[in-house]
């Protein structure tokens, strides 16, 4: 049902009006907030523009589990594969399993509108919900996923990722770079990116290598040929401070345990001539290969 143009149909009525057939919608309620699941092609839409705007819906490996509730255990596997005669018995690998616990936190989010606004027929409210929820809970994810504690929310990279000391105090020279490259295993290596924010890209360009040229060329968007992707929520250079992650991604998994779920309040925000929707999701994330990424901590 959340896949039919009858379920849209009525979501969209729903979200404008609070006039719709529970019926039809009944699939994708959430009965402890009386909130509804969007339409399966709106949660598509939504995804794409998550990741336009969130760096781990784009690198991440995603999963989708239909459970809300409850702890759910994964299982990841460090087994290789080695050519056999024919006839000859399958190699016995010493394969590790590795049970990593997933919860289900919760994003949230608040929008408000004018009434009058509202009831402008050629305002496309569906659609500007849609992406203005997406644009909120991307950089909600992207900032739990880096900077993420485990306590209550997702364990981020920036604290599940093994460090790199810098040789200096308080700065970062290009053999801390050079050693933070190939302390990362070349497999993980193969698919590496690198993150920082926009200080650090730019303390980076005026680095020098040892023969006095720039050590990031000008309009290269590459580290050592590796892509460097630009966080706002990546810490600035300070002592203590890890403002440089290299790693692969792929590695860290996004399990997403409830999609956009959506509920408008037309009765509380009346008196100020608004009305409100409010939006979340449930998921949770983690490296499930700490070797995957590395971190540079700053002396």
């Amino acid at each position: 049902m959340l896949n039919t143009s009858i379920y849209k149909s009525e979501f969209q009525k729903m979200i404008r009006n609070n006039a719709y057939d529970g019926y039809v919608l009944q699939e994708g309620r959430d009965s402890a907030n009386e909130a509804y699941l969007a339409p399966s092609l709106d949660i598509e839409k939504f995804n794409q523009a998550m990741e336009k705007d969130c760096l781990f819906r784009k690198y991440a490996t995603k999963f989708q589990v239909q459970r809300p509730d409850g702890t759910v255990v994964a299982v990841a596997s460090s087994g290789t594969a080695e050519i056999t005669a024919t006839g000859q018995l399958y190699p016995v690998d010493a394969d590790t399993f590795k049970k990593v616990y997933f919860e289900a936190f919760k994003i949230a989010s608040l929008c408000k509108l004018s009434q009058q606004f509202m009831n402008d027929t050629k305002f496309d409210l569906y659609t500007y919900l849609i992406r203005e929820f997406a644009r909120r809970f991307a950089r909600a994810e992207e900032k739990v996923m880096l900077t993420g504690t485990g306590q209550e929310e997702p364990l981020g990279l920036l604290n599940s990722s093994v460090s790199i000391s810098t040789e200096e105090l308080g700065r970062i020279t290009y053999d801390d770079l050079l050693k933070l490259y190939f302390s990362l295993d070349a497999e993980y290596r193969n698919n590496a990116i690198w993150i920082m924010n926009d200080e650090t890209a730019f303390s980076l360009r005026l680095l020098k290598d040892p023969n006095g040229n720039p050590f990031w060329e000008h309009g290269q968007e590459m580290l050592f040929g590796k892509p460097v992707v630009i966080s706002p929520y990546m810490p600035a250079i300070a002592s203590g401070a890890k403002p440089i992650l290299i790693g692969d991604l792929s590695y860290y998994w996004l399990l997403q345990r409830q999609e956009l779920t959506i509920k408008p309040l037309f009765e509380i925000f009346m008196a100020q001539g608004q009305i409100g929707y409010t939006a979340y999701e449930r998921l949770d994330g983690k490296l499930i290969r700490k070797d995957a990424v590395r971190s540079l901590l700053v002396k």
